[in-house]
């Protein structure tokens, strides 16, 4: 006997899973936008799209890094959220004062997370196993 599945139309009716939904639809979209504005500011503050590159590496790659080695989706995407953390405490350090986030410090800190980012790649692409990561995920 098989368990019947939910339609759609059910599944919108409750509230939570309404809620649940618009939720995530609006993480997600405030994620897309943090992406595209921050690598906007890298370009327009250094007009290197080659630093835009690696921004763009050091944002996704440690995730990749991380998760690697996981074996459930959700223990992935709460351990790759993680991998921001960095990154807020180099904002919140810029805003209260501890470090001054001009130019040549950002580009500074730019170059540490790229050299760190290669070194996570190595680390990464040698212990990434696709195939055992898509058996176990179904």
């Amino acid at each position: 006997m098989t368990a019947e599945h939910p339609s759609y139309s059910t599944l919108f009716r409750s509230r939570s899973f309404s809620s649940l939904w618009v939720s995530q639809v609006v993480s997600q979209s405030g994620d897309a936008v943090f992406d595209v504005a921050l690598l906007w500011l890298v370009l327009v503050t250094t007009s290197s799209t080659a630093l835009v590159g690696i921004t763009q590496a050091a944002v996704l790659l440690p995730s990749v890094f991380a998760t690697a080695r996981v074996s459930d989706v959700r223990a992935a995407s709460q351990l790759g959220s993680l991998m921001f953390l960095p990154f807020l405490g180099i904002y919140l350090a810029g805003e209260i004062g501890l470090i001054s986030l001009g130019t040549n410090n950002l580009l500074i800190i730019s170059a540490v997370l790229a050299a760190l980012d290669l070194v996570l790649f190595r680390i990464s692409t040698a212990t990434f196993r696709r195939e055992e990561i898509l058996t176990k995920w179904k």
